[in-house]
């Protein structure tokens, strides 16, 4: 189907939905052109195919392009699958005009970190995500054949208006020695993804790692390395890390007195989320500290019923205007669990997250229905 949309293009539109019927088998039985994605090869492939048409139609002519919409029909998996395989494809691209080529019109899974984002901008948008994820066996047949035609005008008449949602960098150093960038729109978490998608403090996570951590705030901006091979930059061996047992105001320790726009911190942490919201360009750090333990406070002159249930848990914290953060466990041999926008990394011997992706490539355009936002700056 997509190379056949393809051959015709620029005459008619390349626009497609890319989707897993896995996830929505009704989605094979309606009239819309739709790409079965079941894996992030077919995704790959099939947005190459798309860019390829692009440059072609470029390489032969000296007007720009249409913009070409992508719908994308899924879950976090999927959409990060997208999110990784379109800034790889544009990573050589050097000409800025390519940020203005394609769009992309999102249908998220309910409950999903993508939804999270784009929930409340576009009422139309929110309705249409509840008719094809959650109400579609309780439609009439008037009403499916309305959602259909929705979303072929969505894609045809193009989208109202446009979210440039800021793209963030995770650099993963594997137990294997290999380094992994994956590029996130929403949130890297110690742990696997929570099946409790309603608490942004609920993680798996084994319990009793000492984690390190060291950021930098605002006013800092991040300094990863353009060359990717060079990974002296973000070595933990090479961070002087603060034991922190007690933190006022935001539980960051600085690492001098002449820079306060770093700091860092040496824990064991309950939950560990570091999160962005769509309008926000910087990171949020998220934390709970593991709670004292009964041991502890003998040995600070305090006994067990000195000390009330609520004394002995630690508060959510939150750590705002993060532009990077690098995080690994007390020692080389201690392994965590890393979940990216919801793809989880097994036996990640420490991470770093910047705020922006390290190439030209620094939003994920996304279409809404309606004009009712006005777009956020590339």
């Amino acid at each position: 189907l997509l190379s056949s949309l393809l051959s015709a293009y620029p005459a008619k539109s390349a626009s497609c939905w890319l989707c897993s019927f896995s996830d929505l088998p009704h989605l094979s039985s309606i009239a819309v052109p739709t790409v079965n994605c079941s894996s992030a090869s077919v995704v790959k492939q099939a947005m190459s195919q798309i860019v390829n048409t692009i440059q072609n139609f470029c390489n032969s002519n000296s007007s720009n392009p249409p913009i070409t919409w992508i719908g994308v029909i899924g879950g976090d998996r999927l959409v990060g699958q997208i999110l990784r395989a379109y800034v790889e494809c544009l990573h050589h691209k050097s000409s800025s005009h390519w940020l203005h080529y394609l769009r992309f019109a999102i249908i998220p899974a309910p409950h999903s970190l993508v939804a999270k984002l784009l929930e409340g901008h576009d009422a139309v948008l929110d309705q249409l995500c509840r008719d094809m994820w959650e109400r579609w066996t309780e439609l009439s047949p008037v009403e499916k054949l309305a959602n259909t035609e929705k979303m072929n005008a969505w894609l045809t008449a193009g989208g109202g208006a446009c979210l440039n949602l800021p793209i963030g960098e995770a650099l993963l150093q594997l137990a294997d020695a290999c380094r992994v960038f994956v590029p996130f729109l929403a949130e890297v978490r110690v742990g696997q993804s929570s099946e409790d998608e309603d608490s942004p403090y609920t993680f798996s996570s084994p319990r009793g790692k000492i984690i390190l951590i060291n950021l930098a705030l605002s006013g800092s901006p991040p300094n990863s390395p353009q060359v990717r091979t060079d990974a002296h930059e973000i070595d933990p061996s090479n961070v002087s890390l603060v034991n922190v047992n007690s933190m006022p105001s935001q539980n960051v320790t600085p690492n001098s007195k002449k820079d306060l726009s770093k700091g860092s911190m040496k824990a064991t942490f309950r939950t560990l989320v570091i999160t962005r919201s769509c309008n926000q360009h910087l990171l949020s750090l998220n934390f709970v500290k593991e709670k004292r333990k009964e041991k502890m406070l003998q040995k600070l002159g305090m006994k067990k019923g000195q000390v009330s249930r609520s004394e002995n848990e630690n508060p959510p914290v939150q750590v705002t205007a993060v532009s990077r953060l690098l995080c690994s466990g007390a020692s080389k041999h201690t392994d965590l669990t890393v979940s990216v926008d919801g793809s989880t990394y097994q036996r990640v011997r420490y991470f770093q997250c910047s705020s922006q992706w390290q190439t030209h490539i620094k939003s994920f355009p996304v279409s809404l229905i309606s004009q009712g936002v006005g777009p956020i700056g590339l």
